[in-house]
């Protein structure tokens, strides 16, 4: 028997995970405004990965609406409420995060894969937002420094990870952000 690649799974998983992130993103952040997410478009015009990082907004009217800025590809999401990809109870209420972390695409991109099993980081990976520049990580002190304690944990815990330097990279970071802090 021929073992399977993750590519392999199929073109509905695929959907079905990029609709779980845009849900994510959507419930990450605040209601009815409209974020540039760290989410990829999952189009492939001309055969060819498409480079944008769509918008996500959840509507009071609880739809979820996304786009994609570069391949226009768009939509509109509704009866998701309730299900494992909604983090709307994890939005922040009293404490706006005060911390920035600043990584490059494809550290993001590999940080979200790696951790992908541990839901206490989900309201920050998918609260994430793009910029020009970098994809843009948001948390407050609790927030960050329970960040910092998974990264930890994965970091000693698996010597042989893909991930690790990753990880490292992602907990140097926070170190020098976190050390810094805000005088608020």
């Amino acid at each position: 028997m021929e073992k399977r690649k993750a590519d392999d799974l199929g073109p509905a998983r695929r959907m079905a995970k990029y609709i779980d992130g845009i849900i994510s993103a959507a419930t990450a952040g605040p209601e009815d405004q409209r974020v540039h997410s760290a989410i990829c478009c999952i189009r492939r015009p001309r055969h060819h990965r498409c480079p944008g990082r769509v918008f996500v907004s959840e509507k009071h009217n609880g739809d979820i609406e996304w786009e994609c800025p570069d391949c226009r590809s768009s939509g509109v999401i509704n009866g998701w409420q309730g299900g494992w990809s909604d983090l709307s109870e994890l939005r922040e209420q009293d404490e706006r995060p005060c911390f920035e972390i600043l990584l490059p695409e494809q550290v993001y991109d590999a940080l979200k894969k790696g951790l992908s099993t541990e839901f206490e980081t989900d309201n920050i990976i998918y609260g994430a937002t793009y910029s020009e520049k970098a994809i843009i990580l948001r948390a407050d002190r609790l927030d960050l420094a329970i960040f910092a304690g998974i990264l930890v944990s994965k970091i000693s815990g698996n010597k042989k990870s893909r991930y690790r330097p990753v990880f490292v990279q992602v907990l140097n970071r926070l170190e020098a952000v976190f050390g810094r802090g805000d005088s608020n």
